[in-house]
């Protein structure tokens, strides 16, 4: 997921979902403050605190379809990648240190 601050598109958090136990496994950004200001940070804070609560909840193939419909022009996906590993912690850490980290 990528966040737009003005022109730029920072990315904020990786989405994995584990098509077998079709479960979305969630990480983002802590300094979300930082990079899109109190107010938007606190509201990013809030999205990703539901989308965790969410994920452990309901099906990740609909979270990912809503959100997919539903998002604004602020908090964008990006489009849906195959992993050849199975979903872990092991491999949403890995992709969140290349697309987030690193910034792809």
């Amino acid at each position: 997921m990528q966040f737009a601050s003005g022109s730029r598109l920072i990315p904020v958090a990786v989405l994995l979902l584990d098509r077998e136990a079709d479960r979305l496994l969630v990480r983002s950004r802590e300094d979300l403050e930082a990079i899109a200001g109190q107010d938007d940070g606190e509201v990013l804070q809030a999205i990703f605190a539901e989308l965790a609560t969410t994920a452990a909840e309901a099906s990740g193939n609909e979270i990912l379809r809503n959100y997919e419909d539903t998002l604004s022009n602020t908090l964008r996906m990006t489009v849906r990648r195959t992993v050849p590993d199975a979903a872990s912690q092991e491999v949403l850490d890995r992709l969140y240190h290349a697309y987030v980290v690193q910034g792809g």
